[in-house]
């Protein structure tokens, strides 16, 4: 419900529906954090990806679950900083 009043003793009472309010509400969400939108075109990354794969012996599945419980763990950091972590830690738990 907007209520305005111009002036004097006139008062304007417009309402709108729920539905209206909530189409006003509803605004785009940006991605938190340090998310790059060339996650995929970036040179590094392709790289990175690729010593990924290798080390898994090309187990896409796993590389995408390593990499999600890695976000979820260490919230807002860069592509290259997750990557480099999942790397890192199945180098060091080979030796």
């Amino acid at each position: 419900m907007n209520i305005s009043a111009s002036g004097g003793s006139s008062c304007r009472i417009s309402i709108s529906s729920a539905k209206e309010q909530s189409n006003k509400e509803q605004v785009p969400r940006k991605p938190s954090g340090k998310v790059s939108h060339s996650y995929r075109t970036d040179p590094k990354n392709r790289g990175l990806q690729a010593d990924l794969l290798i080390l898994l012996d090309n187990d896409v599945p796993a590389a995408k679950r390593l990499l999600l419980q890695q976000r979820q763990r260490n919230p807002g950091k860069s592509d290259n900083w997750y990557l480099e972590k999942v790397i890192y830690d199945l180098e060091r738990d080979r030796q």
